[in-house]
């Protein structure tokens, strides 16, 4: 596929990371049922670490957005 090493790299990373994260989240959300409301949704002493984990895949997401549109071919 002529891939440069770099961009294959780092799109294995990428997609390790943000499937890590996804599998974690359920297991680090430590509520037994859903948010009533906003200040329970964010409440970081229960939801810290899935809130966390999800902030690392928009970070993903959005980095390689970024440098996608910045990075000139080759």
């Amino acid at each position: 596929m002529n891939l440069e090493p770099d961009i294959c790299w780092g799109t294995v990373i990428g997609g390790a990371l943000i499937s890590g994260s996804m599998v974690l989240i359920p297991f680090a959300d430590r509520e037994e049922e859903e948010p009533k409301n906003l200040r329970e949704g964010f409440d970081l002493k229960k939801r810290g670490y899935a809130d966390a984990a999800m902030v690392l895949v928009w970070q993903i997401f959005l980095v390689g957005v970024i440098q996608n549109a910045v990075a000139g071919p080759g």
